[in-house]
């Protein structure tokens, strides 16, 4: 099993530890999140990522998207992911900070930014036309 898959694992065993799940006052996604991020990413991790990976994120004090691709140290590439996974109040009521300024998930200004030259590969978490995201079951049905 990858170390991936037993970091996401790892999340989903503690968000049912307690008894309101995920949504239980103790259980800290964005500490887990991190935790396996730190113990995954290569040292050179932003090298490799800087001008690759376009991360989407919502800036906090006027909700205009960003898109984020540079990163200057491992340490940033954490802090911008972890920026674009804060969901407001689920996460906590403080966002996290990439270069001083507070940010919140990209799904809260633009969910897909940009016009993407061939090859690009996006990804979402809802179904759709990205090139990794679920399937929409209901959809698949209809065919």
């Amino acid at each position: 099993m990858s170390h991936a898959t037993s970091t996401i694992l790892q999340i989903v065993t503690e968000a049912r530890a307690g008894s309101l799940l995920a949504l239980s006052p103790n259980f800290d996604v964005l500490a887990l999140v991190r935790q396996g991020l730190e113990q995954t990413l290569p040292e050179n991790a932003h090298i490799l990522c800087t001008g690759r990976l376009f991360i989407s994120a919502t800036r906090a004090r006027d909700y205009k998207n960003a898109l984020i691709s540079e990163f200057v140290s491992r340490e940033e590439l954490i802090e911008a992911l972890l920026c674009s996974c804060f969901i407001p109040f689920y996460c906590g009521r403080t966002p996290p900070t990439y270069r001083g300024e507070q940010y919140i998930d990209g799904a809260f200004s633009d969910n897909q930014p940009g016009k993407w030259e061939p090859g690009t590969i996006t990804v979402s978490p809802f179904s759709g036309e990205s090139d990794i995201c679920p399937t929409d079951e209901d959809s698949a049905r209809q065919v």
